[in-house]
């Protein structure tokens, strides 16, 4: 059999898996400044699945006023994704990975500001399904609420999901979660804003290693 023949009769079979949606938080101070500094990035050409929602583009990362925040953030979700990849060991494997030429890499694909109201809503999607890159969505306010929330759907089609898994958060929060979940809200409050983005997050070999 040919190389492209094997190719052609690779399959997709999808099997049972468990996934963890992380929390953890900004702090409040941060949280405030990406709220007013999003104000002045808004687009109003963007297209996307958020309805009724007034929103920055795609690609905060590379916005020169939004670099300088890009050091917290990174410590923040490398530090408690590095904790997963440790799951159920929650000490000693990143050292051992780390010891035989791998390091931790965190980088940015995308990121954005969204400004909720009552009204708004957000249709179930996923963010891709490229392995080891994953999504955040941050809880900048939770607006006239005092708790705001994010659905997790439990199959990978949503067309043939049964049942979903809600997550509450307050004001501050930020979810974690592999990019291929389907998620979605329906529970908005005016005033409401979440920062969201996908990046890669994973050991990557460390090129430097033989070096002395």
């Amino acid at each position: 059999m040919t190389v492209k023949k094997k190719m052609d009769a690779v399959e997709y079979v999808p099997i049972l898996k468990t996934e963890h949606i992380l929390k953890t938080s900004f702090d409040l101070d941060f949280c405030d400044k990406i709220i007013e500094l999003g104000k002045t990035k808004i687009n109003t050409e963007v297209v996307d699945n958020l309805e009724g929602v007034y929103r920055t583009g795609w690609d905060l990362q590379s916005d020169p006023d939004f670099t300088p925040h890009l050091a917290y953030m990174t410590e923040v979700l490398s530090g408690c994704i590095s904790k997963k990849f440790n799951y159920p060991h929650f000490r000693g494997a990143n050292e051992s990975y780390q010891s035989k030429g791998f390091q931790m890499a965190l980088s940015w694909l995308d990121m954005w500001v969204g400004y909720y109201d009552k009204n708004s809503f957000v249709h179930p999607h996923n963010h891709g399904e490229l392995p080891s890159f994953w999504s955040f969505s941050a809880y900048l306010s939770t607006g006239e609420s005092s708790e705001s929330s994010l659905y997790f759907m439990s199959d990978e089609s949503p067309e043939r999901s049964v049942s979903c898994m809600r997550v509450n958060v307050k004001r501050g929060d930020v979810l974690i979660f592999p990019s291929n979940i389907f998620h979605y809200t329906n529970d908005c409050a005016g005033g409401r804003v979440v920062m969201a983005s996908n990046f890669f997050c994973g050991y990557i070999p460390n090129m430097n290693s033989g070096e002395e």
